[in-house]
């Protein structure tokens, strides 16, 4: 399937925290690339990288456990 246009841009939402120019929104639509491939090269970039190391850690989802019943 190919990857477009609104698909990269999604992308450099979720990567970067903006939107992409046209210019590189069409050369990464038009590289032959795999989304999941696109996705990897914007987070490998130097600026995602450091929007990533920007972003706050994830919550950590605490799950609290019964104790077994006693007989």
């Amino acid at each position: 399937m190919a990857v477009t246009t609104e698909q990269v841009n999604q992308l450099y939402g979720q990567l970067l925290g903006r939107s992409g120019a046209d210019q590189y929104l069409q050369n990464w639509a038009q590289s032959g690339m795999s989304i999941d491939q696109i996705a990897a090269d914007i987070a490998a970039s130097p600026e995602g990288r450091q929007y990533a190391a920007q972003q706050p850690p994830p919550p950590v989802q605490q799950t609290t456990y019964a104790a077994p019943a006693t007989t």
